[in-house]
């Protein structure tokens, strides 16, 4: 029973309800009260309802320790709308029924505290954040259309997450957002990672937000799920081989102006749908260590810009195995290992 079970865990001062199936409120239409102190875990599966936090709420965290958990809203309601307490989001899905719904409403209240969202999915209607109350922190999730409202911007600070849309309204006319963002950070294009300018007084389309020092980089790489971007592809090349099963990635396209060596450690490089290339007589030459080249994206390449100039020359006992990628100039063997599978 859903109502007995919120009501135990309302009572429980920092316990967890868990979801073990899929649950619907008593009634849809109907604000279905949650308020409390606890963490409601959706466990992979489905609560179908109009979840309301009032002003007497201290916090609630959602999360998601299954795979798909929602929080699905009926007609045109809201899956979660908070008039008061501290809110986190960690992950799971907040659901509309219509696109024009509001996913998450916070903020409308003095009594709101603060929201935090570091993961979660919002693809649907729109996350309507910052009037007059409380303070929005977002480091991660995905966004249909994120909403924020007021005067007073710092209220809402962005360090992360994915937007179809981001747009901020002040006495009801939009103006620029880039006042929203933390600092150090910026808005990026989801496709092509170039930076986008925030001075403009639109909603932004299409973007994500990264670290400034992400923006600028030429490449990262990823050791035990740690990414460090780097200016150049020659620094992130140098760190690369210093790790046993780092991912180099290539963050935009690159021109060498001199030719790179490979002479030790185990690494994937990713073109990562972008082109490495130089005017130099090779591009990169191995030497040494073990280095697999992919695409994971779509047109990854490495070349050279000279008629005679090499993409990859392997000597000297070096391992390199391609997995994907396209390579218009040589590719030059002489001695080691190069085993070609894509």
């Amino acid at each position: 029973d859903i109502q007995k079970a919120f009501d135990a865990v309302k009572q429980s001062n920092g316990g967890t309800l868990k979801l073990l199936a899929k649950c619907t409120t008593p009634n849809t239409s109907d604000k279905f009260d949650i308020s409390g102190n606890y963490t409601l875990d959706l466990n992979g599966c489905t609560l179908t309802g109009r979840l309301y936090l009032s002003e007497t709420s201290t916090s609630l965290t959602v999360k998601d320790s299954g795979t798909g958990g929602k929080i699905q809203a009926t007609a045109g309601w809201s899956p979660l709308w908070a008039d008061g307490g501290t809110v986190t989001i960690e992950s799971g899905t907040l659901a509309t029924e219509k696109e024009t719904g509001q996913a998450l409403v916070f903020g409308q209240k003095a009594a709101c505290g603060t929201l935090t969202i570091k993961g979660g999915v919002f693809k649907t209607g729109y996350v309507q954040i910052g009037d007059t109350g409380g303070t929005t922190v977002i480091t991660g999730g995905a966004f249909h259309d994120l909403r924020v409202n007021g005067d007073y911007s710092k209220r809402v600070t962005l360090s992360g997450g994915t937007f179809d849309t981001v747009m901020r309204r002040k006495n009801g006319s939009t103006i620029a957002p880039t006042d929203l963002l933390a600092d150090g950070y910026t808005f990026v294009n989801r496709e092509t990672g170039a930076e986008v300018s925030t001075s403009q007084e639109a909603a932004l389309t299409n973007v994500k937000v990264v670290s400034k020092e992400t923006a600028n980089a030429s490449a990262s790489l990823t050791v035990d799920g740690t990414e460090t971007p780097y200016g150049t592809f020659e620094d992130a090349l140098t760190a690369a081989q210093q790790t046993q099963g780092g991912t180099l990635t290539l963050l935009s396209n690159v021109n060498l102006v001199t030719q790179v060596y490979v002479n030790r450690g185990t690494f994937t490089l990713d073109l990562n749908g972008h082109t490495l290339t130089s005017a130099d007589f090779n591009t990169m030459i191995v030497k040494g260590g073990s280095m697999t080249i992919q695409d994971s994206k779509v047109g990854g390449v490495i070349s050279n810009t000279r008629s005679d100039g090499i993409a990859v020359y392997c000597y000297g006992g070096g391992n390199v195995t391609i997995l994907g990628g396209s390579f218009p100039s040589k590719l030059f063997w002489e001695s080691g290992t190069v085993s070609l599978q894509g």
